[in-house]
């Protein structure tokens, strides 16, 4: 008795259900790297404009460079613990905590001018770049 043979019309439509797999995963791809680059972009953004509001303040440029490696530092140190943040929330509901922690961190950024304690206003900037 010979084997059964997969018929020539299914063996098309699973062709055609592997190419919209790879076109919907191509698309899933393209959205993600977007996201990824527009939030990093949004960090990165506030490059030229954070120096200039913290020698309004008075500050040093030491305290700067803290504000600034603090991300960095977070990122190093929270990455692992992200991890089990994904086992135990799932992908999807993670990254929607993520983009609305980074959204209160930049809407933070935009109020953090307002505030004229300058201790008060490094705390805050150290917390928004640490979100």
């Amino acid at each position: 008795m010979l084997p059964n043979k997969p018929s020539t019309k299914s063996f098309i439509k699973d062709k055609e259900e592997s190419a919209i797999d790879q076109a919907i995963c191509s698309k899933l791809v393209f959205i993600i790297l977007s996201i990824t680059i527009l939030s990093n972009g949004a960090y990165s953004i506030v490059g030229p404009f954070m120096p200039l509001e913290f020698m309004r303040k008075g500050l040093s440029e030491m305290v700067t460079g803290y504000v600034f490696a603090i991300y960095s530092a977070a990122v190093v140190i929270g990455s692992p613990f992200m991890g089990v943040f994904i086992g135990k929330l799932g992908r999807r509901k993670t990254i929607i905590c993520g983009l609305v922690l980074m959204g209160t961190a930049f809407i933070a950024f935009g109020a953090i001018s307002y505030i004229e304690n300058k201790t008060l206003f490094v705390i805050a900037a150290l917390l928004a770049r640490l979100t």
